[in-house]
């Protein structure tokens, strides 16, 4: 459980996700991006699917009552954004 106790710091559940290509290379990576974030367009599929499913991955990342009450603004990455701690992708 991230917060058994009001009085005391929570921990929240992450993860680090990378897929590699069967030459073992970043299949997220392409220096052609042309945005300039340097993404594959398997890269912004991904991305996409979980922001769609955003909601659902709480069943996972937050699976008891208290979790899932610290899913907040401002107290948690809830929202859709690169580049901010304050958002679920980054």
């Amino acid at each position: 459980m991230p917060k058994p106790f009001a009085n005391r710091a929570g921990s929240g559940a992450h993860f680090h996700v990378s897929v590699a290509t069967a030459k073992q290379k970043n299949a997220f990576y392409d220096k052609s991006d042309k945005s300039g974030m340097g993404l594959s367009a398997m890269a912004y599929h991904f991305l996409g699917g979980v922001l769609e499913h955003a909601r659902g991955l709480c069943a996972i990342a937050a699976p008891t009552v208290n979790s899932y009450k610290r899913l907040v603004v401002g107290r948690a990455p809830v929202g859709r954004h690169v580049g901010s701690r304050l958002y679920c992708v980054r």
